[in-house]
């Protein structure tokens, strides 16, 4: 899972490994980062 910037640059990458099915929670502080619009993507697969 990667978060990014309204310009598309990557800002962070939240998950990097393989997870089975299931529910998860990930805690995330954005107090760092200026206010804004993000996006994520979660991607699955090759």
């Amino acid at each position: 899972m990667k978060l990014f910037d309204l310009l598309g640059r990557e800002v962070r990458v939240l998950i990097n490994e393989p997870l089975n099915s299931g529910s998860y929670e990930i805690e995330f502080d954005a107090g760092n980062l200026p206010s804004g619009v993000y996006f994520y993507q979660l991607s699955y697969g090759s």
